[in-house]
């Protein structure tokens, strides 16, 4: 026989095993981050170890050991901001291979729209075109060229691409601020330099693979890279948006409020001496509390204190 247990207001202080709530949370979201890529020293020294890169041409191969093979690395990180995320992506050449950079193409989840955009940034900015916020996406981006006999061809179906006019720095880095919590995807680096069969490009060595679920609580994350989503947030803290219950519950420092919706996941509280409210039952706005938020599993509260209210236990 199932039952249901509604919580108009509780508190839950380590005590174990509750039937299941779901809630939203203000707070402050942990940094994700990672970087792909094998850099040597130019002596055959390996000087990163995530791997997870692909590049052709002997100046961006990531197994290089010389001063003009030293391979290439891309650094990201995700942080939320005001209510958005912010994502920031910086390309770094070994300056014994030091080439330009024709594009910088990064995928966004197949739902994202342009009204998921807030801003675009990149640094150095001479010589850069890239999307404008608020423009309609690119449908498709491809890194090939008929110019050459055999290029190497790499298609993100939907995504934004920053061009550059031939400069040669030896780092760029690229931020996109959306509306959108991450996911895992793809991105491609060309040049305007080739090889006898293809331009120099430099990729996730996983591109266009079926990627698992993103993590849900904060830390680093080599071998892998982390895109715009399309996930809406079930959870607000402090202006932060949370899209499951136990990122939330890792993360929050401010009141949290959930959506009147129905969590299907098994959270656990682990907050020794963090006391926090889990409020419920809101609409999509977050300024109204009208109904119930359900958690169809249980909670484990194993430290710290939870106020609770408007939830419903299933």
């Amino acid at each position: 026989m199932k039952t249901t247990t509604k919580v108009r207001w509780v508190f839950l202080a380590m005590i174990g095993m509750v039937g299941g709530l779901p809630f939203g949370t203000n707070g402050w979201a942990a940094l994700y981050s990672g970087y792909v890529g094998n850099r040597t020293d130019g002596t055959g020294t390996v000087i990163d170890t995530a791997g997870g890169m692909s590049a052709t041409g002997n100046s961006w191969a990531v197994t290089g050991n010389s001063t003009a093979n030293k391979g290439v690395r891309l650094d990201w990180s995700v942080d939320p901001s005001g209510g958005n995320w912010v994502y920031t992506y910086t390309f770094t050449m070994a300056s014994g291979a030091q080439k330009d950079i024709k594009n910088f193409d990064l995928q966004v989840a197949g739902a994202f729209g342009a009204s998921d955009l807030v801003s675009t940034a990149v640094t150095p900015a001479t010589g850069v075109t890239g999307p404008t916020p608020g423009s309609t996406l690119p449908a498709s981006i491809s890194e090939n060229s008929a110019t050459i006999a055999t290029p190497t061809v790499l298609t993100i179906a939907k995504g934004y691409q920053w061009s550059f006019a031939g400069t040669q720095d030896y780092t760029f880095t690229m931020t996109v601020t959306t509306t959108s919590a991450p996911v895992w995807g793809d991105f491609i680096v060309s040049s305007g330099a080739t090889t006898s069969t293809d331009y120099l490009t430099a990729y996730n060595s996983d591109f266009g693979a079926v990627k698992g679920a993103f993590p849900t609580t904060g830390g680093v994350y080599n071998g892998h890279v982390a895109v715009p989503g399309t996930a809406t947030p079930h959870v607000i803290s402090g202006g932060v948006p949370y899209v499951t219950l136990q990122n939330a519950f890792d993360n929050a420092t401010d009141t949290m409020l959930a959506l009147a919706i129905t969590f299907t996941e098994t959270p656990v509280f682990n907050r020794p001496g963090v006391s926090l409210p889990l409020l419920g039952g809101y609409d999509a706005a977050y300024t109204t509390a009208s109904g119930w938020t359900t958690i169809g599993g249980s909670l484990t509260i194993a430290n710290g204190t939870l106020t609770l209210g408007n939830v419903e236990i299933q």
